[in-house]
């Protein structure tokens, strides 16, 4: 007797593959990470309620054949769907769709398939409201309790991104490289691995957004000026006021990237 829940929906479907360039090929013509492209697309499927929690996937072997690749490569892309949450490989059953709940999304994985079925916006939200909840308390604790090493790494991270700002030939990719730095730094201060794990992760995502729209050379000169006021706050031992501008920075990120995107 088969142990495995049946479809409630048609089962995944095969769509062209994406070689590293952006363009479409179809799945069996070679390439590089075969097992990483196939769990993103079933991953896609699976986020857009093709494939609902509790339903089983195809058999690799069905996979193997549907997507004209090795099983190999199958198990591959069971194994990463596997080490996010999404799915799990019972062993002699099949490999069900776990809740969304379970998912871990702050893999690269999950956002990218997220924002490829239309559900980035909603995400980007979610991670703001995040980054208000952890960054404005570590920004606070940072006025509070910065060596005065820490504060002056952090002032001349600020310093450093003004400079970049008012610089027309500053590539985007190094200011925002720079932005990260400053952030990064504000979450090493309280020595808590785990917060600037997370914190770090959320920004790669938010990094990409602003990549998308093209922040312009106005909104870099204001956000290079939101970081210098929190640097300020933070030197000065000003917990409450670091909190507050670390505040209007994010919701001012949030507005920008809201309605430019």
């Amino acid at each position: 007797m088969d142990a495995r829940k049946p479809l409630a929906v048609p089962r995944i479907g095969r769509r062209p593959l994406s070689t590293a360039d952006g363009q479409a090929r179809q799945p069996g013509l070679g390439g590089g990470r075969l097992g990483e492209q196939v769990a993103a697309e079933i991953l896609q499927q699976i986020a857009d309620k093709t494939v609902p929690p509790g339903a089983f996937l195809p058999s690799e072997a069905e996979l193997a054949d549907l997507y004209g690749i090795s099983r190999a490569a199958v198990r591959e892309a069971l194994q990463l769907l596997s080490s996010v949450g999404v799915v799990s490989v019972l062993h002699g059953k099949g490999t069900v769709v776990r809740e969304e709940s379970d998912w871990d999304v702050l893999s690269p994985l999950v956002m990218s398939a997220l924002e490829a079925i239309g559900r980035g916006e909603q995400l980007r939200r979610d991670l703001f409201e995040v980054r208000r909840i952890l960054e404005c308390a570590a920004a606070e604790m940072a006025a509070a309790t910065a060596t005065k090493a820490q504060r002056a790494a952090i002032a001349a991270k600020a310093t450093t991104l003004v400079a970049e700002a008012a610089n027309p030939d500053t590539p985007l990719y190094q200011f925002l490289e720079t932005d990260r730095d400053f952030h990064d730094l504000l979450a090493q201060i309280g020595g808590n691995l785990a917060l600037r794990q997370i914190i770090r992760q959320v920004h790669v995502y938010v990094s990409a957004a602003w990549t998308a729209v093209q922040l312009g050379p106005a909104e870099r000169v204001e956000v290079a000026a939101q970081h210098k006021k929190i640097s300020d706050a933070i030197v000065a031992g000003e917990a409450r006021k670091a909190r507050a501008a670390m505040e209007f920075h994010i919701n001012y990120a949030e507005h920008e990237q809201m309605v430019d995107t």
